[in-house]
């Protein structure tokens, strides 16, 4: 602190806390946070009716009757225990409405710091002098009066700012009969005064893990054992530091050493993985397998029809020809963004390559939607060659020049159109009716409703079932 106005910081000790806060007073504290009373004579109860016994050279004495004090342990301890603690906090708040207390600030403008409380952690602050000193001391002798609750002086410590002189630091530790110190300690894990971010400030972190992470527990345990004992012992000693400051490269390299020496073995001769760095383990699976071309060619692929958004329809064709006789046939269905039949066709057109018959199909699907009065629409095929001549991307044979064109003059008249490329397992409801007309007459069949063997690829398509292609 800066200024001839110095500060006084206490990090006070309690006295057996636990064990000695008085039962009338937890029973007044609790009328004043207007418990019920049926609820405060159960809690009471618990609380009074305790047996205790100890141990004499390894032998239980007779119980006795405890007449104070909360049980450790008891899940209900802990919350009674703040509760008494919150008198305190009264205490302090009404001298500070009386300005008799008089707070530190920490920044021009900033919060007026007056006290901390965490359970039995207590940090007092106020300015340096005589008055307020004795004042903060009267408050605490006050309160261990009414709750039981003694100072421990010895083991509580006496921060004075360094703008105070030695001779008057001196006076105000005689006169409290608390130690001076240069150094509070820690408060929840973190250091309360240090100046530059150093390794040195946070050794208590790494000496801390060290006597958590003990040679003897290691040999004790099973690997898996001894990852759980690392994960939620060690990280928790962490937390609040973690919050508020940023470790040291060298104290977050050690502790890493620490963890990993426990987990595989610290001993000289024993055999340990070697450290791999961060990137190549965050590495993702797509960089990974990129130089292992055996991997990639065995990689699977999972292929499934997916339904067009709203309000787009999709329309499905494919082309097939009969290896023996060389007669070909087409196919398709309509779906809707549900992915419900709206209706199929299958046309048997004779002896022409299976080429054709994909372009074929296209364009008798085109008409179909068409009359049916479709205005966005998404098609599909498995022929990549028939998708890229009809997007102009691939040169046209002169076979073909007419069905390509009559397929573009019929694109234009939709509000919306698209084709894509799909693979075979994705497109296995339009092979089928492509696959049927082999069975029909030559001509054009179409489909109001589904036939019974295209059931099936409907409802697979409809709940989005993915066929495997390697």
């Amino acid at each position: 602190m800066k200024g001839k106005k110095g500060a006084i910081a206490l990090k006070m000790d309690l006295h057996k806390a636990f064990d000695s806060v008085n039962w009338s007073f937890l029973e007044k504290v609790l009328r004043d946070f207007n418990i019920p009373e049926a609820l405060i004579k159960l809690i009471m109860f618990c609380v009074s009716t305790v047996k205790l016994s100890m141990l004499w050279n390894g032998e239980p004495l007779p119980f006795f009757d405890p007449q104070r004090g909360l049980r450790q342990g008891d899940p209900l301890s802990p919350y009674l225990f703040i509760m008494v603690m919150e008198k305190l906090s009264h205490m302090i708040l009404s001298r500070l409405q009386s300005r008799s207390w008089k707070p530190i600030k920490i920044a021009r403008g900033g919060l007026a710091l007056s006290h901390l409380f965490f359970a039995d952690d207590l940090m007092l602050f106020c300015k340096a002098s005589h008055s307020q000193l004795s004042m903060v001391m009267n408050c605490l002798k006050e309160f261990a009066g009414y709750s039981g609750l003694e100072i421990n002086l010895a083991k509580s410590k006496l921060y004075i700012s360094p703008n105070i002189q030695a001779a008057v630091a001196n006076s105000l530790s005689s006169a409290c009969d608390i130690p001076l110190t240069s150094n509070l300690g820690t408060y929840l894990g973190v250091p309360i005064i240090h100046g530059r971010n150093s390794a040195t400030t946070y050794k208590h972190i790494l000496e801390r893990m060290q006597l958590k992470l003990a040679n003897w527990k290691r040999s004790s345990l099973s690997l898996a054992s001894r990852k759980t004992l690392i994960q939620s012992a060690t990280s928790s000693i962490l937390v609040y530091t973690m919050q508020i400051v940023i470790l040291p490269q060298s104290i977050c390299s050690s502790i890493d050493k620490i963890n990993r020496n426990f987990l595989w073995g610290s001993d000289t001769g024993t055999l340990k993985p070697h450290l791999v760095s961060w990137e190549a383990v965050c590495k993702s699976q797509e960089q990974a397998m990129a130089s292992n071309i055996f991997v990639q060619t065995k990689v699977p692929i999972w292929i499934s029809w997916h339904p067009p958004d709203p309000p787009f329809c999709k329309l499905n064709t494919d082309g097939s020809r009969m290896q023996e006789t060389g007669l070909a046939s087409t196919g398709g269905l309509l779906q809707d963004s549900s992915g419900t039949f709206i209706q199929g066709f299958s046309v048997n057109i004779g002896q022409i390559s299976v080429f054709l018959a994909e372009l074929w199909g296209c364009r008798e699907g085109l008409i179909l939607c068409r009359n049916k009065g479709i205005s966005h629409l998404v098609v599909e095929m498995d022929s990549l060659s028939a998708v890229q001549v009809i997007e102009g991307s691939k040169e046209q044979d002169s076979l073909a020049a007419v069905l390509v064109e009559d397929i573009r003059r019929l694109r234009g008249g939709f509000i919306a159109f698209s084709i894509q490329h799909t693979l075979h397992e994705g497109n296995r409801a339009a092979d089928f009716m492509a696959e049927i007309e082999h069975n029909l007459p030559t001509g054009t069949t179409v489909f109001y409703s589904p036939p019974l063997g295209l059931i099936t690829f409907l409802e697979a398509d409809t709940l989005g079932v993915a066929f495997l292609r390697h």
